[in-house]
């Protein structure tokens, strides 16, 4: 995410990792939604907190939603 984001903003993720850039304090970060394994297509917990995550940062306005990025006219 190019902004700030906390744990109180998206408790379902496993951990927020500050990301900043150069010779800057953090400027984004990174939202990690399953750690200690690779994320897999197939398995249906990584993509229920995936998509648990999506929404969440969707109701708080800090995404767009897709329909709204691709379909909007």
């Amino acid at each position: 995410m190019p902004r700030i984001i906390t744990a109180e903003q998206v408790p379902e993720a496993e951990a927020l990792i500050p990301l900043p850039a150069p010779g800057k304090k953090q400027t984004g970060t990174l939202i990690v939604s399953v750690a200690n394994e690779v994320f897999s297509l197939d398995n249906p917990r990584h993509i229920e907190v995936a998509n648990q995550i999506e929404l969440r940062l969707v109701d708080q306005d800090l995404i767009e939603r897709y329909e709204d990025m691709y379909w909007s006219a």
